[in-house]
């Protein structure tokens, strides 16, 4: 009973991060149970929490040798290699184990669970076969195939693909024979994994045949129901699926797919009997069903691909959705007819504003209305003037939609917010056109006001977020999104954040942000064995791809490169983060960021305010390689030695050859340049001309970046507040190479005095970029009085005052003197 307390106690202490508190633990239960090896790899898990990779290792393997059966045991030991990133381990002490006890049943379905948390496919399908064969158990037959199936997801030889294919193959064969009741198909779960097996094949017609079958139709469910229409569609057999649309419409379905085959198989029939009447039934028989799917914009989606533009927005022009399902379609008429569109509906706009008593509905129509004159008049607005008249008309509008009833709770968002997002959307045109930073001001304090009656409307967040960061205001901590849309969304305003804010509470923020991936380690294995125990088998392939797609996220190693560089900056160290390389992990990445979240309603072919309002090009694989580059060096000149520097960058590949920088800033370019010089000062000593070359490209680099050139800018914006932290991260740069210079290479005298003479160079400079600093405090401010002067007439309507006004002014001010106060991280760690 006491061993059960104390072994809880310590589990206790790990689980809520306490990892010294279970070593203490752990420590003093070894002492008085020294038999008992569940105290031993406990201790071994608390010494790897504490950093102390070493004496965990050889704590497990003086565990490993003496070959632990006990579930607990190596339970912890794969805890243990999994954070090690020893997974061949984890393969090891199973088998090892299994040596010993070849007939435990559990420990054999510990065995195979453990394969499935770390990914590994074979030692997966090796413990299921063992299973299946050893036990005999239904389940484990159904575990086993899943297993062979999931050969199919993995990079490996084709002839051994087509090995374990075959197996699948036979063993499924099983499920469907008629005297066979053990392993006989009783599930829709079962039924999918069966189809898998065969589609893996090429089986197509028999994958069809059997959901044609009664027994088929017992377990069909909507992603069965899909999956034959797709197959009816890659065969062409038009008229099976014409008919089978046919039924699934009439029996009520409101499947989008299903209308969408319907049409599609029509018009392939159509093409092979030119003198069929099929098009015109179709037509007709739409028209009989429009009562009967009178709610459903799905059935009129698909008789908008048979009728006309104009219909669809008169039914459907009090839905949110009508612009974006009739973008497409009104994107390819030509001019002309947009024109005659355009008029049309606006007709049809006056008409609702005449007769219809809910004002709300009129509100709805008119924002799809507006929507369309923005997106086919995008390029008719072309001067400052006609973006003004617009935004100001859209205004009015927005002025007019408010407080239209009582219906609207405080989670609500108002009717006419799209409005507000419109005239924000112009005046960014205008600021483009323009580049008067008043008109960016005006969108901002139009947003606040939004978010003032719509407290929760995500697009006004967005907005202010891209608007904030254009005038170097750090906005990060207000979006308030889900753990699930870090990978996703947090781009919108942590991409190359470092570059601009270097502070304690942006390090913070980047940390949170990396949870999900956390999380995405613990949890996906987890899933991954409830679908196993629970038969879920559809979902399986799923969750390994998710899995797949978080562990090797594009966004999360730009993530890392962005701790690492804030690190650099500002804790004057550099820290690299292990990303656990388990079975998850891939040699390629996966881009899940959301480039579509904000609303657009611009031309096909313009550049998007989207695209438009980023202060700064989004990350790739060629960004991470010269970000890789980056930091191995700053890392080896902080704390390596020059024999490591020599063989790190041995192999010129390293250099970065011929690799594309269109990704890069104009700052981020000038700074790898000058640590790529730094590097051939290092590496090419020995020939006389390649070093002179360097040093005189050296002294060109400092000409041309050590200049302060923004103390006259009219405007105080992100480019400003980039260049200084560009400044001074080139100062601390070029201060770190001169110290390791005098550390390594005393005997390197043409290059130890040319470092000394930089040291001094940066000394100076160092003193002029302090004094500019303070002179741009004095500048950043912006004045209000232009502001309440514009607002002042509508102050009432808004349920606004002046004080409003001034509190969002003096809130960018003081981000803005804020953002050159956190400039004094960066200071505080180059030392002369």
């Amino acid at each position: 009973m006491e061993k059960h307390m104390r072994i809880q106690a310590i589990f206790d202490a790990l689980s809520h991060d306490f990892p010294k508190k279970a070593l203490h633990l752990s420590t003093k239960a070894m002492k008085k149970y020294p038999e008992f090896q569940i105290f031993q790899a406990l201790n071994a898990l608390s010494l790897l929490r504490i950093g102390q990779q070493k004496k965990a290792l050889e704590m497990c393997e003086n565990l490993k040798k003496n070959i632990p059966t006990d579930q607990d045991v190596l339970n912890v030991l794969q805890l243990v290699f999994k954070e090690l990133n020893m997974e061949n381990e984890i393969v090891k002490i199973f088998e090892n184990a299994l040596k010993k006890m070849p007939n435990d049943e559990e420990l054999v379905k510990n065995w195979f669970f453990s394969m499935v948390r770390i990914n590994n496919i074979i030692g997966q399908q090796k413990a299921a076969m063992n299973l299946q064969k050893t036990f005999g158990r239904r389940k484990y037959y159904y575990w086993a195939v899943m297993s062979l199936q999931l050969f199919e997801i993995i990079d490996m030889d084709e002839n051994e693909r087509l090995l374990f294919r075959t197996l699948a193959y036979r063993l499924a064969m099983k499920m469907v024979e008629e005297n066979n009741e053990l392993y006989k198909l009783s599930s829709s779960e079962e039924l999918h994994l069966y189809i898998n097996v065969l589609l893996s094949f090429g089986k197509v017609e028999d994958v069809i045949n059997i959901l044609e079958s009664d027994f088929g139709k017992r377990f069909m469910d909507v992603d069965l129901l899909r999956l034959k229409l797709d197959l009816l569609f890659k065969l062409e057999k038009w008229t099976l699926l014409f008919s089978q649309c046919r039924d699934h419409i009439d029996c009520g379905n409101n499947d989008w797919k299903i209308f969408n085959m319907h049409i599609i198989s029509a018009l392939n029939l159509a093409t092979f009997d030119i003198s069929s009447s099929i098009i015109l039934d179709l037509v007709d028989y739409y028209r009989k069903k429009k009562e009967e799917f009178r709610f459903s914009p799905n059935f009129y989606l698909a008789f908008l691909k048979l009728s006309f533009t104009v219909p669809y927005f008169q039914t459907f022009a009090i839905k949110t959705s009508c612009f974006e399902n009739l973008r497409f379609f009104v994107g390819k008429l030509e001019r002309n007819d947009q024109i005659v569109f355009l008029a049309d509906i606006k007709a049809f706009c006056n008409e609702v504003g005449l007769k219809e008593i809910k004002k709300r509905n009129y509100v709805e129509v008119l924002k799809n209305v507006e929507k369309f004159e923005y997106f086919i008049n995008y390029y008719e607005l072309k001067d400052e003037n006609a973006w003004i008249v617009f935004s100001s008309r859209l205004i009015q509008e927005y002025k007019d939609s408010l407080f239209l009833d009582n219906d609207l709770g405080f989670v609500d968002n108002q009717y006419g917010d799209d409005f507000l997002i419109l005239a924000v959307h112009a005046l960014f045109n205008v600021f483009f056109t323009t580049h008067k930073q008043g008109y960016l001001i005006e969108a901002i304090l139009l947003l606040e006001i939004g978010l003032l009656h719509s407290k929760h409307n995500f697009q006004f967040k967005l907005l202010l977020i891209r608007l904030y960061s254009m005038i170097a205001f750090s906005i990060y901590q207000s979006l308030s999104i889900k753990q699930i849309q870090y990978d996703t969304l947090s781009y919108v305003f942590l991409t190359k954040c470092s570059n601009y804010y270097p502070s304690k509470s942006l390090q913070d923020e980047l940390k949170a942000t990396k949870t999900i991936y956390l999380s995405n380690i613990r949890e996906v294995p987890e899933m991954l064995v409830l679908a196993y125990e629970n038969g879920s088998y559809s979902n399986i392939s799923n969750f390994i791809e998710f899995g797949i797609r978080l562990n090797n996220s594009i966004w999360r190693h730009v993530l890392k490169y962005e701790l690492l560089h804030l690190s650099y900056l500002i804790d004057d160290n550099l820290l690299c983060e292990i990303i656990e390389n388990n079975g998850f992990t891939q040699e390629k990445y996966y881009d899940n960021r959301d480039f579509n979240i904000m609303s657009n309603f611009g031309a096909f072919e313009s550049e998007s305010i989207r695209v438009k309002s980023r202060i700064t090009s989004m990350p790739d694989e060629n960004w991470l390689k010269i970000q890789n580059f980056k930091m191995s060096f700053l890392s080896l000149l902080t704390s390596g030695t020059f024999e490591d520097i020599k063989l790190k960058f041995k192999s010129r590949e390293l250099l970065l050859p011929g690799l594309k920088n269109d990704i890069l800033s104009e700052f981020e370019t000038q700074m790898i340049s000058l640590l790529r010089i730094f590097l051939y000062l290092l590496i090419e000593d020995a020939d006389q001309n390649i070093y002179n070359f360097q040093e005189n490209k050296l002294k060109e680099w400092i000409e041309r970046n050590f200049v302060i050139s923004f103390l006259n800018s009219v405007d105080y914006d992100h480019t400003i507040l980039e260049h200084l932290v560009f400044l001074f991260e080139s100062c601390k740069s070029i201060i770190l190479f001169e110290n390791f210079v005098k550390k390594y290479l005393k005997t390197h005298e043409k290059l130890y005095l040319e470092s000394d003479r930089l040291k001094q160079i940066v000394r100076k400079f160092y003193n002029d970029i302090i004094l500019s600093v303070s002179l741009l405090k004095e500048k950043v401010s912006i004045n209000a009085t232009e502001f309440i002067d514009m607002f002042e007439p509508n102050f009432e309507l808004f349920k606004i005052n002046k004080c409003f006004v001034l509190t969002k002014i003096e809130k960018i001010n003081e981000s803005r003197r804020n953002s050159l106060d956190n400039l004094d991280y960066i200071t505080y760690n180059i030392k002369f």
